[in-house]
């Protein structure tokens, strides 16, 4: 919710630096008081509080099948994370050599998926596995992912990978599938392929896994067989045929459907939301809204030489808390009149451009100040008249792809202290540009 701004100005106090004699000819048409003054600079730094007139969590990011990596969890019974990879466009005919026509394939010599999968901050244990399930039901509806759920169940088992190794870094997987099914699949017309893998382990485990977007998700290969009676009787051929994900629904629109190649199913996770603050990933992911009223004078009429954007954290205990994570900051391009704040948090700036990314630690109960300079001269540059709300959108590197967060406390906290707030060292009367 909105917050009235409260008039800002705290602390302010100027700071004379004695600058000492420009001792370069720069050979221009003019001079540069900044670079080489002629008398002494004032600098002021103040602390501007009640300029965060919004600030506010927004869930669900990133969106089902835009997940980079996928996610494999089993926390006992906190966290619990499967994936899906469809495979939509398969060969069903077998071409045997000279033969007339292509037949049905009816015979599998071996089929299986291939993953591959990146360590995550949570140790590997020496002994898990991973389970593969047939998914595919015609009656659900397919663009709701969690009507897939209730199809992880022993009758639908179709094959099993064993992993003897508490890899650190990457390893290439190939988890056999059971041909009987798959054959049967081929032989079914409209009969779609969707594998559903959920990872087990005595302990905690947790992988990554490559999504197709990227170039090397789930593949599914299989070999297909058949005996050629020319020109020698009982000579067996062998065809292997190897697949990347592949989903042709929803038919409209049509870019649902490339997204829903594979993605994660987040079944259980751990609440880090918490009263009175925003928070930065953790799992669904969450970014932070913050919306600003800043006086014109700091955009417009003085030269601003610092600028930080000051958030007090709240401390995020669990598993990996004490790993960091990177916190990037974006400016917003859009009118939030017209478009809700979801979709004003996806249409944002490239990273660093406007704001500095910092690296933080989730368990830490620090002063966190972000370098927002950049930021504030966007706001004059490209939006003198306010046309657009002046805001920023802050999430994680690893968003969707650790349970981990960032939490800060809000303008809603409490204690006016741990409330967000700028601080600006600014030379009044002098506006920074180039010389």
């Amino acid at each position: 919710m909105s917050r009235p701004s409260r008039w800002i100005a705290l602390l302010a106090f100027p700071l004379v630096a004695a600058l000492g004699a420009c001792t370069e000819d720069l050979q221009t048409g003019g001079t540069c008081p900044l670079l080489c003054p002629g008398q002494d600079l004032v600098i002021r730094d103040t602390v501007l509080e009640g300029t965060v007139v919004l600030d506010t969590n927004l869930l669900g990011f990133p969106f089902q099948g835009s997940e980079d990596p996928l996610v494999l969890a089993a926390w006992t019974d906190t966290l619990d994370i499967r994936v899906v990879a469809r495979f939509d466009s398969l060969t069903r005919q077998f071409q045997q050599v000279n033969g007339d026509a292509p037949t049905e394939i009816t015979k599998l010599d071996s089929a299986y998926v291939t993953l591959f999968l990146q360590a995550s901050e949570v140790a590997t244990p020496a002994q898990w596995f991973i389970d593969v399930y047939d998914v595919f039901e015609p009656t659900i509806i397919d663009t709701i992912p969690m009507q897939s759920v209730p199809y992880f169940t022993p009758a639908r088992l179709v094959g099993s990978y064993q992993g003897d190794t508490a890899f650190t870094d990457t390893l290439r997987i190939r988890i056999p599938i059971d041909t009987t099914f798959l054959r049967t699949v081929l032989n079914t017309p409209d009969r779609r392929v969707r594998l559903g893998f959920q990872v087990r382990a005595a302990q905690r485990v947790q992988l990554r896994v490559t999504p197709t977007d990227l170039g090397n998700g789930p593949t599914l290969a299989y070999v297909a067989a058949s005996v050629d009676t020319v020109p020698a009787p009982d000579t067996i051929v062998r065809t292997r045929f190897s697949f990347p994900g592949n989903s042709q629904t929803p038919a409209v629109p049509p870019a649902l459907a490339s997204d829903l190649t594979d993605y994660h199913i987040l079944i259980q996770a751990p609440n880090k939301l918490a009263p009175n603050t925003i928070t930065i990933g953790g799992l669904p992911g969450s970014r932070a809204y913050l919306r600003f009223n800043v006086p014109a004078y700091f955009t417009d009429s003085v030269g601003v030489l610092r600028a930080q954007l000051q958030l007090v954290q709240d401390p995020v205990t669990g598993p990996a808390a004490n790993d960091s994570i990177r916190l990037d900051g974006h400016l917003t391009l859009v009118n939030t009149e017209s478009v809700s704040l979801h979709r004003a948090a996806t249409l944002l700036s490239p990273a660093g451009v406007f704001l500095a990314s910092k690296w933080i630690t989730p368990s830490r109960a620090d002063t966190v100040r972000l370098n927002v300079n950049n930021l504030l001269r966007q706001w004059n540059t490209s939006n003198p008249g306010r046309a657009q709300p002046t805001a920023l959108i802050l999430r994680s590197n690893l968003e969707g792809g650790t349970a981990s967060a960032l939490r800060f406390h809000s303008t809603r906290a409490a204690d006016p202290r741990l409330r967000p707030k700028l601080l600006i060292t600014y030379t009044p009367g002098a506006v920074l540009g180039q010389p």
